[in-house]
């Protein structure tokens, strides 16, 4: 990946991580994602205009969640 496409998804990254509610909430998230074992899953809701407009960044940021 191009340091441009690593600005892209930090972007995207830092952008989903700005909609919770604080940065506590964000760190749990964080937290209980990373403890789980690898058969488990999240569900991750995304509409509008992410899939409209953002579906280039959404899916790279979306691997690396994973």
């Amino acid at each position: 990946m191009a340091d441009r496409d690593y600005e892209k998804l930090r972007n995207v990254i830092l952008e989903l991580l700005s909609q919770l509610g604080s940065s506590r909430e964000a760190r749990d998230y964080i937290r209980r994602f990373h403890e789980v074992a690898s058969h488990q899953f999240a569900i991750i809701k995304v509409g509008g205009a992410v899939l409209r407009d953002d579906m280039g960044h959404l899916v790279p940021a979306l691997a690396f969640l994973r």
